[in-house]
Order: structure tokens, then C-alpha cells, then sequence
């Protein structure tokens, strides 16, 4: 999936492109959450990869993009690389990166996550228990002991 600009968002939604095991829309209220951030990108690195979108909300639950909500804190992109480093192993290799939005002089965050050839990747945010993520469709599930290898 190509999404360079805002007019890429906004076809997204223009089109009703449904989240899958490679798309996923998050509220950049869910910033705000080092177990959701952990959990969602380890889980795109164990499966096939893929693009999370922190600014495009999809308030229908059908998982079909509705509106793009921008950010100001540019401070974001490097939380979620320290929550990373800090909370998942091995190591995840990303791309973040922003679009613009003018109207409202805030951007998106696009998180690029590629599939991991040192999978898989245990999310340890939660100091009691220390989990295995996978995707699947538009969901993101604990993985079962058969799957990790």
C-alpha cells in the first residue's frame, strides 16, 4: 500500500479500504497506551508485515476508515520507538514516518512494519506476563504455543 500524501488518506476512505492483516487504522489516542503500541506493531513483525495508521480513525467498527484525525505532538514518533526498545525482543526494525495534514496543521503517523525474518517478536509491556502477538484479518491475537517458534 502506497500512502504518501493526504490525498492517499482520504482515498482510503473514499474507497472504504477494510483493515486486514497488513492495514490497520488507530486514534492517536492509542498513543497513549506502551501495551497497545507494543502488542500492535510486534504482531504486524510476526506475521506478514504491514502499515498502521495513527491518525485515521474508523468509528463505524467495520473497520473501514471514517475520518483522518491529526496529531501535534511531534514528540510521538520517538515514543514509539523507545517503547519499543523497551518493551519488545528481539529488536523490530521500522520506517515512521508523517503526512501533513493542512487543514487542520497536524500530520499522521505512518508506522511501516516489515515482515521479521528473526520472528518471533515477545511483547514484554506487561511486567507479569510476556506475550507472543500475531495478526489475523483486522484482528490481533495472542499467539498459540504451536505458532512461536
Amino acid at each position: 500500500m502506497n500512502t504518501k500524501n493526504e490525498n492517499d488518506l482520504n482515498n482510503l476512505i473514499i474507497n472504504q479500504i477494510e483493515e486486514n492483516t497488513n492495514l490497520e487504522y488507530k486514534n492517536p489516542e492509542a498513543l497513549k497506551d506502551k501495551r497497545e503500541i507494543a502488542k500492535d506493531i510486534s504482531a504486524m513483525a510476526n506475521s506478514n508485515g504491514g502499515i498502521i495508521i495513527y491518525g485515521l480513525c474508523e468509528d463505524n467498527k467495520d473497520h473501514k476508515p471514517t475520518r483522518i484525525v491529526g496529531m501535534e505532538n511531534h514528540q510521538q514518533k520517538e515514543r514509539i520507538e523507545q517503547i519499543l526498545q523497551a518493551n519488545v525482543t528481539p529488536k523490530i526494525e521500522l520506517e515512521i514516518r508523517t503526512i501533513s495534514i493542512k487543514d487542520q496543521s497536524k500530520f499522521v503517523l505512518i508506522v511501516n512494519v516489515s515482515k521479521s525474518n528473526i520472528a518471533p517478536h515477545q511483547d514484554h509491556s506487561d511486567k507479569d506476563r510476556r506475550i507472543y502477538w500475531r495478526r489475523n484479518g483486522f484482528t490481533t491475537r495472542e499467539m498459540e504455543h504451536y505458532e512461536i517458534d
